[in-house]
């Protein structure tokens, strides 16, 4: 009769068989003050990423023996889930911790933004070098004394866990698996022009840095940012199995995965972990992100129902205004004047005593630079009679119209405070931003049973908002996005603008 296992040996080999208890018991380990909250979504993720790796042990065993492989069901997984899923504990700290104790020759390059790169490689090492993970596993194996480095650390048996950044050149490097976690960083204001470059970096070979393209795997988690985003853009030019679990349940969208799993949930809009992301929490992030930013972010599909990115429903009415903290326009100048050509257009914007953003004008027109330049300078003259300081100035666009434009200001008035606005990503990155701040309702139009004047004006503004970004000319609401965008900027910092060498946009 052999002997009885011991209880921490039952646990032990319990997790070298699923990764879903291997991430339960270890959670105390990196994590000791902060109580694991477990929900199915964390199985979902746990089981595709166990299946997917014994898919591949499986064959490399019988590539070995000169055998015919078995079927591999997930070669290339992504899963989309919402912020705060534990995601990244998962798949980049537990999962390499993990994957060691089956295969320790196993090479895994992890990609994820430089300070989750470098945090979630020391938690790995951390993990491993801990006295639970060497006294419940046991490893035959340590780490090389020359190859032991924040990024990149080695076994005495070949295994390596090498991260790297989005973009970065892996030229001579291959591995058994590309990990991928959120590539696009929603906190990043230049995140238009880096998701060019993320799917320029794998159009160019990056996605084949494998050992075997075969058999080799392709693993990515993310949020939804953007539909062009690593999950839009990746899924493209090969063959991947998606796991998508989006906050609030849309039964439409369930589908069942290779290894049979499919959404639990049988209520629509049943949300997927009530107990750390109750009701009350997602009406918060529904006001923060706006319409496009929670559909992409927590419901996993980036484009909101209707498709244009500002509502007209938004937009609320003022009969009277409120005294004003200050007032500025904004300037989209377009650099020719044929008809098909964009327009010139200015929008000004108040800020209310009560915090709201009051659109106080709208004007668009096809005009050469001197008539822009003598309807600027008579605009800003007038506001400046009814605001005085208060009146911050006039923002231009620093692109070729709006070049010439402050260049024949410069020569013919320099009293006036003309500031220049440098764009840092793309028209519809940048209506994204505001249009939070839009739906909530901050942003009010005159009403024209008070104001008969604007009825005009008003209806372009509206027209051309929510016809953004399909119309077939933007002038206008590039102003508008622009006289919001300098509210943002400078929220909360309790400074003037005026006068400044201008601002990125």
């Amino acid at each position: 009769m052999g002997l009885i296992p011991s209880l921490r040996a039952v646990r032990a080999e319990t997790c070298r068989r699923h990764l879903r208890d291997f991430v339960r018991w270890s959670w105390d380990v990196l994590e000791p003050e902060t109580p694991l909250q477990w929900n199915w979504h964390i199985d979902a993720i746990c089981d595709h990423k166990e299946a997917q790796f014994f898919d591949w042990l499986a064959i490399r065993k019988a590539l070995k023996k000169g055998e015919t492989p078995p079927p591999m069901r997930m070669q290339n997984l992504v899963m989309n889930v919402p912020p705060g899923s534990t995601k990244s504990r998962i798949m980049m700290v537990d999962y390499p911790a993990w994957v060691w104790l089956h295969a320790p020759t196993w090479h895994g390059i992890c990609v994820s933004s430089a300070k989750l790169a470098t945090r979630d490689s020391l938690l790995t090492r951390r993990l491993i070098e801990s006295d639970w993970y060497q006294e419940w596993f046991q490893p035959e194996w340590g780490f090389t004394a020359d190859q032991n480095a924040k990024l990149n650390f080695i076994n005495t048996l070949g295994g390596q866990r090498e991260a790297i950044t989005p973009g970065a050149s892996i030229v001579g490097n291959r591995g058994d698996e590309l990990l991928m976690d959120d590539l696009n960083d929603p906190d990043d204001e230049n995140e238009s022009a880096k998701r060019e470059q993320i799917n320029d970096w794998w159009d160019m070979g990056a996605g084949n840095r494998l050992n075997d393209l075969r058999y080799s795997m392709r693993s990515m988690i993310q949020q939804r940012m953007h539909h062009e985003d690593a999950t839009g853009h990746f899924t493209q030019s090969m063959e991947w199995v998606k796991v998508v679990i989006p906050m609030e349940f849309e039964p439409s969208r369930a589908t069942k995965t290779p290894i049979g799993w499919i959404d639990p949930r049988m209520i629509s809009g049943e949300l997927m972990f009530p107990a750390r992301f109750p009701a009350s929490v997602i009406e918060q992030e529904k006001k923060r992100l706006g319409t496009y930013g929670y559909q992409g972010q927590y419901q996993q599909e980036p484009s909101p129902p209707g498709g244009s990115i500002f509502k007209e429903s938004w937009f609320g009415s003022y009969k009277s205004l409120p005294a004003m903290k200050e007032v500025w326009t904004a300037w989209d100048t377009a650099l020719k004047t044929k008809e098909e050509n964009d327009e010139s257009a200015l929008v000004t914007i108040g800020l209310g005593e009560d915090g709201n953003l009051y659109v106080l004008r709208m004007w668009h027109g096809r005009e050469e630079t001197p008539d822009i330049a003598r309807r600027l300078i008579q605009h800003a003259g007038h506001l400046r009679q009814l605001y005085g300081d208060r009146y911050r100035g006039d923002y231009i666009e620093d692109a070729p119209g709006g070049t010439a434009l402050m260049q024949y200001l410069r020569r013919t008035s320099s009293a006036l405070a003309v500031i220049p606005i440098r764009a840092a990503t793309d028209k519809v990155s940048r209506a994204h931003v505001v249009s939070p701040i839009c739906e909530a309702g901050r942003v009010l139009l005159p009403d024209p049973w008070a104001y008969a004047k604007v009825s005009g004006w008003r209806r372009d503004l509206l027209a051309n908002l929510t016809s953004f970004p399909k119309a077939s000319h933007d002038d206008i609401t590039d102003a508008f996005v622009y006289a919001v965008k300098r509210f943002m900027s400078s929220m909360g910092t309790g400074k003037s603008r005026r006068g400044t060498a201008g601002g990125w946009v």
